[in-house]
């Protein structure tokens, strides 16, 4: 579903900011990957990259079998849906106009929705538990049910691919392994693609398909059992603070 080939990310400019290099990744089809990585290894960045929000260095990106620089906005619509850290400018919206937001690449120049359109956006709602708050503003919404709502968009969006930057800050731990579990849901049952960024590492070990590990300029790409078998989470943090018990599958402090 989501393919690079020699892909570098990072900033333009007079420091020329190289974040990662040549990654060569391929992403199955209906699997949750997580992308995990210290503050400033560039997970944001290779996210907007992925949604042709951020120009790449180098390198190509294909979803679907379709060159992302091939496609106009419009196209990626149909295949790339996205959930980012900014704050949506949703405060006076119930949260089904919010969620039918998602249907606007397959409305009228009017907007208007179909009868079809309702029932998928309904539906996005009934996934993420939303139908009960469908008459209620966003801006008297929760951190969780906000967030919620936003993935429910991107669901209504119906794309093959979602892109989530931090879809857990700011919730506590119940509802972050409410909305990891929606996703990897989402992911299983709709057969779409999901890569989401997030700090939560023992989560993403115990709920994703596949993770991608960014360190040091480096990416390392496979399940979460390759990875531990490999090594990989033990380079991550300074070993005299945090090291990783491969037996348990978890990080744990050095007291």
């Amino acid at each position: 579903m989501l393919q690079t080939l020699n892909l570098s990310i990072g900033y333009r400019g007079t420091s020329n900011l190289v974040l990662l290099e040549d990654l060569n990744l391929e992403v199955p089809k209906g699997s949750i990957t997580g992308i995990i990585g210290v503050n400033g290894s560039g997970k944001s960045t290779l996210l907007r990259t992925l949604a042709g929000v951020h120009s790449a260095l180098s390198g190509t990106i294909t979803i679907a079998n379709k060159p992302l620089n091939f496609l106009k906005p419009s196209e990626r619509a149909n295949y790339i849906s996205v959930v980012f850290t900014d704050p949506p400018a949703s405060g006076n919206l119930s949260v089904f106009d919010l969620v039918s937001l998602g249907r606007h690449p397959y409305t009228n120049w009017l907007g208007k929705l179909t009868r079809a359109d309702k029932d998928i956006i309904r539906n996005c709602m009934d996934q993420l538990d939303l139908l009960n708050l469908s008459d209620q503003l966003c801006h008297t919404l929760s951190d969780g049910q906000l967030q919620r709502a936003l993935i429910a968009r991107a669901l209504a969006q119906d794309t093959p691919l979602m892109l989530l930057d931090e879809p857990t800050s700011h919730l506590d731990l119940y509802h972050k392994v409410n909305i990891f579990k929606s996703l990897k849901s989402i992911a299983h049952e709709s057969e779409k693609t999901l890569l989401f960024t997030t700090h939560e590492v023992d989560l993403a070990i115990q709920l994703c398909d596949y993770i991608l590990v960014m360190h040091q300029g480096a990416a390392f790409f496979g399940s979460p059992c390759e990875l531990i078998e490999k090594g990989v989470f033990n380079q991550l943090f300074p070993e005299d603070t945090i090291h990783f018990n491969a037996e348990v599958g978890r990080f744990q402090v050095n007291k």
